[in-house]
């Protein structure tokens, strides 16, 4: 999930972060989706989907 993140949006997540996300796969019951700094994660069916919720692009660093 980090490394996900990390390469996709350029944010670093906190453990409990980590954990929350993946509660979505692990121990899912139809909750909401989770909330990052700039990012959106939710799950549809048995994917999850990271989505910007940045107004601007994102840099490639």
């Amino acid at each position: 999930m980090r490394l996900a993140v990390r390469s996709e949006f350029g944010l670093s997540l906190t453990r409990a972060q980590t954990l929350e996300v993946c509660r979505l796969v692990t121990d899912w019951h139809g909750q909401a989706g989770v909330d990052l700094p700039g990012v959106r994660v939710v799950r549809r069916g048995v994917l999850l989907h990271f989505e910007s919720t940045q107004t601007r692009p994102l840099s490639a660093e």
